[in-house]
């Protein structure tokens, strides 16, 4: 089978079962990097919050970066209950530190707090929270509401792709299509390729959400998103991609 390539505005760690079975529609996916992410800048932030393990109870990993920041440090923190945020992350859990989340959230954040809200395993204890620089935490002040005692610990921090790097990465490629992660990464690749030879009109686009999927309908040389995720990790985007793929053959 022919193969096309379909790109992924995002960092390159897409799990083999994934590209395997994109593969089978006749899609090769492209990892296009938008944001250069730092861990070595808050190894010390990390490296601290876990001093006293004694005192932490559990630790929740929301996505792939923070479970490669805590790879980075070597801390053996097994004996601690974990918490992933969607089976992707908890796929890295065991890549990366060779153990399964004991819980593992589907369907988001909402639902992260709903859990946790109601785990009677964390009536003691502080609970580490593996975040990144600046992003949103209304949860957790829900968490602290409901007497969680947790601590959002700054993991790693982002910064943006030179436009340069991205033109390389796309240099000779004719994709089929384009997948969105984040309103970041709609901004970086659009201001990177608005200026280059890089056509929106030829390619179906998708997003991972419906915040994203707006943020691409405004944006003057697209104003159209193809398809939504319904659920915003890598088994979403690929099943949306093999709905969309197989009923266009």
């Amino acid at each position: 089978m022919n193969v096309s390539p379909i790109v992924f505005f995002s960092n390159p760690y897409i799990p083999d079962e994934i590209s395997s079975s994109l593969r089978e529609i006749g899609l090769q996916v492209l990892c296009v990097p938008v944001l250069e992410t730092n861990y070595e800048k808050h190894e010390g932030n990390v490296k601290k919050a876990f001093e006293n393990l004694q005192k932490i109870k559990a630790v929740i990993f929301p996505s792939h970066r923070s479970v490669l920041a805590l790879g980075r440090i070597g801390i053996n923190i097994r004996h601690l209950k974990w918490y992933a945020l969607r089976e992707s992350t908890a796929n890295v859990c065991f890549d990366i530190l060779s153990k399964i989340p004991e819980v593992t959230v589907k369907k988001g954040a909402s639902e992260l707090v709903e859990v946790l809200k109601t785990d009677p395993d964390l009536k003691e204890g502080q609970v580490i929270f593996l975040n990144g620089y600046r992003q949103k935490n209304s949860y957790i002040r829900q968490l602290k509401e409901f007497g969680v005692n947790i601590k959002s610990v700054c993991c790693f921090s982002t910064s943006s792709i030179y436009k340069a790097d991205i033109l390389n990465s796309l240099k000779g490629i004719t994709p089929v299509g384009c997948v969105f992660f984040n309103i970041s990464g709609i901004r970086i690749a659009y201001n990177a390729l608005k200026s280059s030879e890089w056509s929106w009109k030829d390619k179906c686009i998708f997003a991972t959400g419906e915040a994203i999927a707006k943020i691409i309908k405004e944006k003057k040389e697209i104003k159209r998103c193809d398809g939504v995720a319904q659920d915003s990790n890598l088994e979403g985007i690929k099943e949306m991609l093999q709905k969309f793929f197989q009923c266009k053959c």
